[in-house]
């Protein structure tokens, strides 16, 4: 299983944040559409916006979990 790497994490935000829709920030990293869906909203913050810094601490908490 292959991760997301903290660099794309930054590039889905900046994407994100220039409204580039989700199956374009996928093509552009070279993952499935589901994976970026998936990342958007795992990682949201509270009020529902996604930055990449807050994304990459709970994945690495995900991760020590399990």
């Amino acid at each position: 299983m292959r991760h997301l790497t903290e660099k794309q994490r930054y590039v889905i935000f900046a994407l994100h944040k220039r409204g580039i829709s989700q199956k374009e920030i996928a093509h552009e990293l070279g993952v499935h559409k589901s994976t970026t869906s998936r990342e958007l909203r795992r990682n949201a913050g509270k009020r529902g916006g996604y930055h990449a810094d807050l994304a990459q601490v709970l994945a690495d908490e995900r991760k020590e979990r399990y």
